[in-house]
């Protein structure tokens, strides 16, 4: 095929708004949502529509990274083969697809070409046909995420506990809001049934902040005594009590974390959930893609975990008290060594900071993290940015990663395929000085744009 020189386009609009809302968990699984390319330029800014104070922000974020290169040299296409515009663009199974007008390409358009519709079909009935209460939670999820855009803002806005007059106020139909909120009310009289911790934790995701229904009888001690060990529903124990002011409960939280033997946020399950539901088809692998590409946006419109009070409860003023400093050295540990997501580890790396961990130390966690963030695009270019072997390699990460989380995927690559820890740090520093150079340069550029606008 041929590749003419032109404008960059950008990536689907629908995988940006994941991107945007999740980034801060998705780690390594964040560039291979972008496809291809690093990005050359700070970010745009982001959009963001206000609905009021009730609803919050939504936040999107269109990002600049390119999905194919601005120039590449070819042979002359043959005969049989019409020449492709550079709008033009190959999806794995040999069906070619045309950017809009604006140069993007949307879920209306990769839709068929991806068969997402038989893929979520084929998922439904997996999960249907299997009697695990995990699987009926992703089931009853699956019933929510299947209403377009208007069912991704409604579970979004929901999740933070809005009044009846949210139809009104954000301009989603009414409709909308009643299924995602028939579709979670089941979830949370499953989560009161069960003795399965990973489906209490999707409910307890999916309800959020909202105190109403059967999302009123869910709460992180029943999470905690499902999943003893677990300092994931501590986490969220320890920033209701700090919100209400119970320091005694507060404390008993902040003691659980610290004696807590992991920290499991489950992330990945219902990605992974979703791609093993269905057998490695060819003919599905598009659209179970495109499905794990939307559960990781659908989860990441939930009310995620609030690191903030975490955080002040381990500042460096309130660790002159001995028993708090043993209480967050432990946290810390614990969050860089046990925890399955990469967000965690980069708390680690604040508190240690604040803890005084070593200079080499810190330094060592985020050249590896970065590293392991990089490295999934290793060989992905924007002329095989939608192939086959792309779209596998994309599932596969999902699979390992709800299996193993982010951090034991991080150790399994550092283990295997990660270059000498001399390599990483060269990288890391590299990277660094170009994104101050970058910064600097974007800086200058908007005072110059500033200086030289009329008035």
């Amino acid at each position: 095929m041929r590749f003419q020189d032109g404008p960059a386009v950008a990536i689907p609009r629908r995988w940006a708004w994941t991107l945007g809302i999740g980034v801060a968990m998705l780690a390594g699984l964040l560039v291979w949502l972008l496809f291809a390319g690093r990005a050359v330029a700070p970010p745009e800014n982001a959009a963001v529509r206000g609905t009021g104070a009730a609803l919050g922000q939504e936040r999107q974020m269109m990002g600049p990274v390119p999905l194919r290169a601005s120039a590449v040299s070819t042979a002359a296409p043959s005969s049989t083969e019409p020449a492709r515009g550079v709008d033009e663009y190959e999806v794995c199974g040999g069906t070619w697809v045309k950017a809009n007008a604006d140069g993007n390409l949307d879920d209306a358009i990769l839709k068929g070409p991806m068969r997402r519709d038989e893929a979520v079909q084929a998922v439904a009935r997996a999960l249907a046909a299997d009697a695990r209460p995990v699987a009926r939670a992703a089931g009853l999820i699956l019933q929510a995420m299947e209403g377009g855009e208007d069912h991704r803002r409604a579970v979004m806005i929901g999740t933070i506990a809005c009044a009846p007059d949210c139809p009104q106020a954000s301009g989603i139909p009414a409709a909308a809001f009643d299924a995602v909120a028939a579709a979670r009310e089941s979830l949370a009289r499953l989560a009161v049934t069960t003795t399965d911790p990973a489906a209490y934790a999707l409910a307890f995701r999916m309800c959020g902040r909202l105190r109403a229904g059967s999302c009123a009888l869910l709460s992180p001690e029943q999470w905690a005594r499902l999943d003893p060990g677990n300092a994931a529903p501590w986490q969220e124990a320890f920033a209701t009590a700090q919100a209400r002011k119970d320091i005694p409960a507060a404390n008993e939280a902040l003691h659980r974390i610290a004696t807590s033997q992991r920290s499991d946020q489950r992330f990945f399950d219902l990605p992974g959930l979703f791609v093993d539901a269905v057998p490695d088809d060819d003919g599905l692998r598009n659209g179970v893609f495109m499905l794990a590409v939307d559960a990781i946006g659908f989860q990441s419109a939930w009310v995620m975990p609030s690191y903030q009070p975490l955080a002040s409860a381990c500042r460096r003023d309130a660790l002159r008290d001995s028993n708090r400093r043993q209480t967050c050295e432990a946290i810390a540990e614990l969050m860089a060594e046990k925890s399955d997501t990469l967000i965690e580890r980069s708390m680690a790396v604040a508190v240690g900071r604040q803890l005084g961990w070593p200079d080499a130390r810190l330094e060592r966690m985020r050249a590896e993290q970065l590293a392991f963030g990089q490295s999934v695009f290793d060989g992905v270019d924007a002329r095989n940015a939608m192939s086959c072997e792309t779209i596998k390699r994309v599932t596969d990460d999902v699979r390992r990663k709800a299996r193993l989380g982010e951090v034991g995927a991080m150790r399994e690559w550092l283990a295997h395929d990660a270059p000498p820890l001399d390599e990483l740090l060269r990288r890391a520093r590299t990277e660094l000085r170009e994104q101050a150079e970058r910064s600097q340069a974007y800086a200058a550029a908007q005072a110059a744009s500033a200086a030289s606008a009329p008035g």
